[in-house]
């Protein structure tokens, strides 16, 4: 009698959500669904017991997971690295991931989602914005993805917040006229436009809100509002950014992949077209490849290709 499959937990956690599925062939996923996000640089140990809560919930009375894979924000840093792998440890639930527990950066995720295990270059901006990339000789490379305080440009973060600053510029008379007045206020239900003050700065404010102003820049540029078009714009040149210091960090060639993930890509059309234009500027050769939205794809492909090394109870984890 051949033995079953191992039954596999995925998960790609961004820093809003948080996609899971479980399953004992890769193809035929048992169950999936949508928890919180965690970005691990925000959150800690605290972010990792809520996500491993939720989990055994939902898995209540069902088979323990054998093996785990676990894409996570703001886990990739070297300097939190250790801290990440004694939070997991202390927090999984009993029994699970005995043939194996992996973690890895989100970007890592995204990176296979778009190219596998080939050389090339991903940029992911969604709620934050990184870029993570694999040299001609395999050596991992990374820029950008130091949160909303520190980096994080040209994020759905970025955006929003630069489109209330931008706003609150155009009412003291500092910024030419612009629709984002009026659209913020309406979307948040405002009357007027000094109270985004009070709005941006509310202590239980949170960065998803702030995220969410992002498609309203997008539809201000749509309709030929200059301040929106700038913000835009912006956003498509700090993405390129990233991706031209891994092209020129990883010495690819004039032909190199760069593939696009994330809500900002996805959901505004003028900065991924702004973000290619910048690229194609300094590389014409190069491959851009349009959004992609499936990093558990990816998750679950590196998890796949990490199993096959069957190395029992041990943590495989990526850094840069």
């Amino acid at each position: 009698m051949m033995e079953a499959p191992p039954f596999r937990l995925v998960l790609d956690s961004g820093a809003t959500s948080c996609r899971y599925v479980t399953y004992q062939e890769p193809s035929i996923p048992l169950s999936s669904g949508v928890l919180n996000g965690i970005n691990y640089t925000e959150e800690g140990e605290g972010g990792i017991l809520r996500l491993f809560s939720e989990l055994k919930l939902l898995l209540q009375g069902g088979a323990a997971p054998d093996v785990i894979g676990i894409a996570l924000a703001g886990a990739g840093r070297k300097d939190i690295n250790r801290r990440v792998r004694r939070d997991l440890l202390k927090h999984l639930p009993e029994n699970w991931g005995h043939l194996g527990l992996y973690f890895f950066h989100d970007g890592e995720a995204a990176l296979w989602a778009a190219l596998g295990d080939k050389p090339g270059i991903v940029v992911a901006a969604g709620t934050g914005s990184i870029a993570s990339g694999r040299d001609p000789e395999g050596s991992p490379l990374r820029a950008g993805g130091w949160g909303r305080l520190a980096g994080d440009e040209g994020s759905a973060y970025w955006i929003g917040l630069r489109a209330v600053q931008v706003a609150l510029r155009a009412f003291d008379g500092r910024e030419e006229d612009t629709l984002l007045e009026k659209t913020l206020c309406d979307n948040i239900g405002l009357k007027e436009t000094q109270e985004l003050v009070a709005w941006v700065h509310l202590p239980e404010r949170t960065k998803d809100e702030i995220a969410a102003l992002a498609p309203l820049v997008e539809d201000a540029a749509n309709r030929g509002d200059a301040p929106g078009l700038k913000i835009i714009d912006e956003a498509a040149y700090e993405l390129a950014a990233l991706a031209l210091t891994l092209i020129k960090k990883g010495g690819f060639s004039s032909e190199v992949r760069v593939g696009t993930t994330g809500s900002v890509f996805r959901k505004n059309v003028r900065v991924f077209e702004g973000f290619k234009r910048y690229i194609k500027a300094q590389y014409p050769a190069s491959d851009i490849q349009k959004p992609r939205g499936d990093n558990l794809q990816g998750a679950i492909e590196l998890t796949e290709s990490l199993l096959v090394e069957k190395d029992p109870r041990r943590i495989r984890s990526y850094s840069w």
